[in-house]
């Protein structure tokens, strides 16, 4: 098998895990979901307190895991999607007629908001879980940023391979 074949498998395999793993746990009922972020925000919270203790006390916890809920569980997990989806995309389409770059960063960011808004409305019908556009913003934010910074990495490669 060609080297391009095995790295666009790879490629789609942790596209398709990242978006499996953002559906599957926007399906996770309330209470679960919660303990999770709890667990995480302890985490964050020890290590932040072991530099400045007591930073993160009982009366910030509950607004300090909001924050860390939202960069983390929602912002940062959709940069990372819109890195692999857009470098996916370009990867298994730039030998396609479609394969300009302008159709290849539309699709990416229709996707990125097609999966933003159905883990926002999934949780509509998820126990203990509501779906709200501020997160669906927050989602696509950072799938837009992750996609940003891969038509980045795409474009300064290209031109590094056109220097030489």
């Amino acid at each position: 098998m060609k080297k391009q074949t095995i790295f666009n498998i790879i490629l789609i395999t942790l596209t398709l895990a990242i978006n499996i793993f953002i559906i599957v746990n926007s399906a996770i009922d309330g209470s679960t979901s919660s303990e999770e972020s709890n667990s995480f925000a302890h985490f964050a919270a020890n290590i932040i307190n072991t530099f400045g203790p007591n930073t993160i006390n009982d009366r910030n916890f509950a607004d300090f895991a909001y924050v860390i809920r939202k960069i983390i569980g929602h912002f940062t997990l959709f940069v990372l999607d819109g890195l692999l989806t857009l470098i996916t995309i370009q990867e298994i389409s730039k030998n396609s007629r479609f394969a300009r770059f302008y159709w290849v960063i539309s699709f990416s960011l229709l996707f990125g908001l097609f999966i933003a808004g159905l883990s926002e409305i999934i949780q509509l019908f998820t126990p203990g879980r509501f779906g709200s556009w501020a997160d669906v913003g927050i989602d696509f934010g950072g799938f837009a940023l992750g996609s940003s910074i891969s038509f980045l990495i795409l474009v300064l490669t290209k031109e590094i391979k056109l220097k030489n």
